[in-house]
C-alpha cells in the first residue's frame, strides 16, 4: 500500500510553552479520533531536560503549568502518534539550540496527511521568528564589525608608529601637499580614514560574523527558570561583543574625526 509523508525542517522559531500545547494538541486530536474508531494508537510525549533528567507520558497534561516545562530546563521535545491499523503517524522533534528540529506525517490517507500536515504547518508559521537585526541585517554587521575591528588595528598601528618610529623631518613638496589637501578638504579626509579602517578589518569581519552567527540559537524554548536558560545567556554575550567592543571602537574613530 502507498504511504506519503511531508516533513518540515524547523528552524529561527521562539517557542513558548503555549506554542508547545498546540502542537500537542493536534497529536491528541488524531489520537482521540483512531482512539474512537477503537484502533491500536498510542500517543507519547517526551521531555528531555538538563542533568540528565527526562519526563515521558501518554497525556499532554505533562505540558501544563507548575509541571516540568516550568520547573526544569528543558532542552528536547518528542512528540508521536502511531495509529498502527491504518499505518499513519505524526511526528514532531524539537532541539533547542543549532541541532535539527523538524516534524513528519505519514500515512496511507492522503487527505488525512494534508490536512494534519497542514496544521502542524500553521501553528509553526505563527510561533515568534527568531527576527533580530542582528539576523536580518548580516551585511550591515559585517560592515560595521569591519570598521571596528579596523579601528582596534588603527589604534594599535598609530600606538605603535608614534612609540617606536620617528616622524617624517623635512618631508617632500608631495607629502606637503598631500597634508595640506586633507587639512582643508575635511571631507576627503573623513572618508580615506573610513576606508582605511573599514579595509583593516575586512579580513576578519567575515569570521567574526559567521561566528557569531553560529551562536545565535535556531531553535529557542522560551520557559522554564531564567537562569538557566543557556540560549538567552548565549544571545546577551552576542549583543555584549557588539555593544562593548565595536561600538566604543566606532564612537573613538567619529570623535577623532571630528
Amino acid at each position: 500500500m502507498e504511504k506519503e509523508t511531508r516533513r518540515l525542517d524547523i528552524n529561527w522559531r521562539v517557542f513558548s510553552k503555549f506554542d508547545i500545547r498546540r502542537l500537542a494538541q493536534i497529536l491528541e486530536s488524531a489520537f482521540q479520533v483512531a482512539k474512537k474508531a477503537k484502533h491500536h494508537s498510542s500517543l507519547s510525549f517526551h521531555l528531555y531536560c538538563q542533568g540528565g533528567i527526562s519526563y515521558e507520558s501518554d497525556s499532554v497534561s505533562i505540558l501544563e503549568d507548575e509541571g516540568p516545562l516550568e520547573k526544569k530546563r528543558t532542552i528536547s521535545i518528542q512528540m508521536t502518534f502511531y495509529d498502527y491499523e491504518e499505518e499513519r503517524r505524526i511526528d514532531v522533534s524539537l532541539r533547542e539550540g543549532n541541532h535539527n528540529s523538524d516534524l513528519s506525517v505519514r500515512g496511507t490517507d492522503k487527505n488525512w496527511v494534508q490536512g494534519n500536515f497542514t496544521s502542524l504547518l500553521e501553528t509553526i508559521e505563527s510561533v515568534q521568528p527568531q527576527d533580530t537585526f542582528f539576523l536580518r541585517h548580516k551585511g550591515i554587521i559585517y560592515h560595521v564589525i569591519s570598521l571596528g575591528v579596523g579601528s582596534l588595528i588603527y589604534l594599535i598601528l598609530e600606538f605603535l608608529i608614534t612609540r617606536f618610529i620617528e616622524p617624517i623631518k623635512n618631508p617632500s613638496e608631495f607629502v606637503m601637499g598631500i597634508r595640506n589637501f586633507l587639512a582643508t578638504n575635511l571631507w576627503a579626509y573623513f572618508l580615506i580614514q573610513i576606508f582605511d579602517r573599514w579595509l583593516m578589518g575586512l579580513g576578519f569581519a567575515y569570521f567574526i560574523r559567521e561566528s557569531l552567527i553560529k551562536l545565535w540559537p535556531e531553535i529557542e524554548f522560551d520557559f522554564g527558570p531564567d537562569h538557566m536558560n543557556k540560549q538567552k545567556i548565549r544571545k546577551q554575550r552576542i549583543k555584549s561583543v557588539v555593544s562593548l567592543v565595536i561600538i566604543p571602537l566606532l564612537i573613538d574613530f567619529f570623535l577623532r574625526i571630528y
